[in-house]
């Protein structure tokens, strides 16, 4: 089962790259210096995760999710509040 779920996550961070470096040419963005600094956090914090027990790497997964989650909605709410401004 839990070698299932890593497969589908992993999936789906791939659909999610994918989408961001599709909109990075419409929006003129560039690649940042701190991505790959980002990407070695990223995977630290996932390595610490999976050393740590069950119980806790599920709370600290669940607190990743709810808060890039949080962030999310609230850049899209933020977004839609400027959009219909002058």
């Amino acid at each position: 089962m839990l070698p299932s779920i890593i497969a589908c996550m992993q999936d789906q961070e791939k659909g999610h790259l994918q989408q961001l470096q599709s909109l990075m040419p419409g929006y003129r963005a560039r690649p940042s210096l701190l991505g790959p600094v980002a990407a070695a956090a990223g995977l630290s914090l996932g390595a610490a995760a999976g050393l740590l027990p069950t119980k806790l790497s599920h709370a600290i997964t669940g607190m990743l999710c709810y808060f890039l989650t949080r962030a999310h909605c609230l850049h899209t709410c933020l977004s839609q509040s400027h959009a219909g401004s002058p």
